[in-house]
């Protein structure tokens, strides 16, 4: 009895650890999750620039659009891999859900 739990907890940590392995060495879900972070960070300057132009903060606005055209320079090879693949990303639950907070916030 002892021995067959053991087999079974073994079993299961090693499909864990190959799970989580295949997380990582994954490029293409690497890239998603890069591409996930950056949409985060995109939508999150994207907003604040708006809000910034709708107030009349322009030196504010023109700081976060500076801010943006270097994240998205730094991201650049998220775009060729889409480009090149031919492959667009969705937006992840996490990032569809952080738009529609932030689109509340704003009414």
């Amino acid at each position: 009895m002892k021995k067959n739990l053991t087999i079974g907890l073994v079993a299961v940590v090693v499909i864990a650890v190959a799970v989580v392995a295949s997380l990582y060495i994954n490029p293409e879900g690497k890239l998603e999750r890069e591409y996930e972070a950056y949409r985060l960070e995109q939508i999150e300057l994207n907003f604040k620039a708006n809000k910034a132009f709708q107030s009349g903060d322009y030196n504010t606005y023109n700081e976060l659009k500076s801010q943006l055209n270097k994240l998205e320079q730094k991201n650049e090879h998220l775009h060729q891999y889409m480009r090149e693949h031919q492959r667009k990303f969705e937006d992840s639950p996490a990032v569809k859900q952080r738009w529609s907070e932030l689109e509340k916030s704003s009414k």
